[in-house]
């Protein structure tokens, strides 16, 4: 979904900065959010809408951060701290 946010951004005119970021879908192991949701039994009961396919991403993010057999954790606690960009805050 980084492709669709940097898209928006640029019709509006803005440049988002370059941040480090994960894909939860490849992290996951791959395959369609219906079947992710099912591994980590994730209910979506708004699937195919934008803030339901969000909120179920979220919510397999935050279970794969708590299970140890991910290891994510490690790789997410060793990023930097990120600044916003002062001109973006403004907007």
């Amino acid at each position: 979904d980084w492709g669709f946010l940097t898209n928006e951004a640029r019709r509006i005119g803005l440049e988002l900065p370059l941040v480090p970021s994960y894909c939860t879908k490849r992290l996951a192991g791959g395959g369609r959010l219906s079947e992710v949701c099912r591994r980590f039994g994730v209910v979506n009961s708004r699937a195919h809408s934008a803030l339901g396919d969000a909120r179920a991403t979220g919510q397999v993010f935050g279970k794969m951060l708590l299970d140890p057999m991910m290891k994510i954790q490690q790789t997410i606690l060793s990023l930097p701290p990120l600044a916003w960009p002062s001109d973006l805050a403004e907007s």
